[in-house]
C-alpha cells in the first residue's frame, strides 16, 4: 500500500512540474517574441545584387560598402 501511495506521489509531481515548465515556455516565448525579420534581394543600379540584413543599411550610393546600424 505505501508503494502504490509513493508512486501515486511522484506521479502527481511529475505531472505538475510538466504543467509549469510548459507553462513558464509558453511565457517566456510570448514575452520575448521579436518579428520575424527576412532579408530582401536588392537589385543595385549598377546592377549588382546585395542582400539586406536587419543590422546593415545598403544604398546604391554607398560605395565603400555597408553602414551598420547602431
Amino acid at each position: 500500500m505505501l508503494g502504490f501511495l509513493i508512486g501515486l506521489e511522484e506521479r502527481y509531481i511529475e505531472f505538475k512540474t510538466k504543467l509549469t515548465v510548459d507553462e513558464a515556455i509558453k511565457n517566456y516565448k510570448e514575452a520575448t517574441e521579436e518579428e520575424e525579420v527576412k532579408p530582401k534581394v536588392v537589385e543595385h543600379e549598377d546592377g549588382s545584387i546585395s542582400i539586406t540584413s536587419p543590422w546593415a543599411s545598403f544604398k546604391d550610393d554607398d560605395k565603400d560598402g555597408p553602414t551598420f546600424l547602431t
